[in-house]
């Protein structure tokens, strides 16, 4: 297993966000989780990627268990993560933005021109001397989509990656993702949109109140075809609620 989370519990103040999660991810496998606001899928998230310690609990990533804050920052360059709601400098072109994280991951200048133009051409995206501020939210997203794939990670956290995008975008991400994981990528996906989940995930776990409460395998593609993943998501909320 390339992501490995046990016993994962996260306490802020006198609330449990996370209670007792556990979670594993393989290489060339893409990972859904599904469930209400305020769930702890962004959570989940922000401890696989290093942002957040849990409270208690233990992370493997690529086969190395994570023992301090400090070590998991060291492993912040196999990891790329895209958050709902992103900070970018907008003052900045897209190229600039994504060269300056291309830096900072510590690729050459070769690299990142290279690394660019293939994203940008793979999302269609025309706009790389722009300023951000200039740019729609479904351009932001392309740009945002490319810094977190640019240094080749081996490990993709998606948090909403098509909510800002119009069709053949969203189609275009889709179609990506599961290219990634045919290069035996490690992704986890958050998102609210059932086709995104259905369409690109291998497995699904819904998180309600802090707690994985169901799982869903898509394999084989016949399991996907029969599913109504929103009909399933609305009964599992429904039977928690009464």
């Amino acid at each position: 297993m390339s992501i490995v989370l046990r016993n994962i519990t996260k306490i802020i103040g006198n609330r449990t966000i996370l209670n007792k999660i556990d979670l594993t991810v393989s290489r060339g496998e893409v990972v859904g989780l599904m469930g209400p606001n305020g769930a702890g899928k962004t959570t989940i998230m922000r401890i696989i990627a290093g942002i957040i310690p849990p409270t208690s609990g233990v992370v493997e990533l690529l086969g190395k268990p994570i023992l301090s804050f400090q070590e998991h920052n060291k492993m912040k360059n196999f990891i790329g993560f895209l958050p709902e709601t992103a900070v970018l400098y907008k003052k900045l072109t897209a190229f600039e933005f994504v060269r300056l994280i291309g830096t900072l991951r510590g690729m050459s200048e070769d690299a990142i021109e290279k690394k660019t133009q293939y994203y940008f051409d793979y999302l269609k995206f025309r706009n790389e001397e722009s300023l951000l501020e200039e740019l729609s939210r479904g351009m932001q997203q392309k740009v945002l989509l490319t810094a977190t794939l640019i240094h080749d990670p081996p490990i993709i956290l998606l948090d909403e990656p098509i909510a800002t995008l119009d069709v053949y975008s969203a189609f275009l991400v889709k179609k990506l993702i599961r290219q990634l994981a045919a290069e035996n990528r490690v992704i986890v996906v958050a998102s609210h949109i059932p086709a995104l989940i259905k369409d690109i995930c291998d497995r699904i776990h819904l998180i309600i109140a802090g707690e994985i409460i169901d799982t869903v395998i898509l394999k084989p593609d016949d399991q996907k075809e029969n599913l109504d993943l929103e009909q399933w998501y609305i009964n599992k909320i429904v039977r928690m609620e009464t």
